[in-house]
């Protein structure tokens, strides 16, 4: 079987696959500590349907880290918002990016610590 023409058999419950999420996710970082999901949906919104916000927060204190991932339903609402860059949210400039699975991203420029 080509790669090309395989279809997932099982898709969620709203009809389409985690792989195709992932296709339609960013990551955007350096988030004001205002910033909630509320807040990121109403802004991306404006370029095409938002399946889910997720602002990551600290295990323990349940603080946000300053980052957050955006899921569209879309892969070509992700190339418009790229092509829109920058993004201010909260009177911030934000760091979008397509999000990548872990392990696939390029290394960070901070270093692993």
């Amino acid at each position: 079987m080509a790669l090309d023409s395989y279809k997932p058999s099982s898709p969620s419950a709203s009809g389409t696959t985690q792989v195709q999420h992932d296709m339609a996710k960013i990551f955007v970082g350096g988030l004001s500590w205002q910033s909630s999901e509320e807040t990121l949906r109403y802004h991306f919104e404006q370029y095409g349907e938002v399946v889910s916000v997720e602002v990551m927060r600290d295990r323990n204190t349940g603080d946000p880290r300053g980052f957050a991932f955006v899921v569209f339903t879309e892969d070509a609402t992700v190339e418009l918002v790229m092509s829109n860059i920058p993004h201010e949210i909260n009177h911030k400039t934000v760091d979008v990016k397509r999000a990548q699975a872990r392990g696939m991203a390029p290394p960070s420029i901070h270093g692993a610590g």
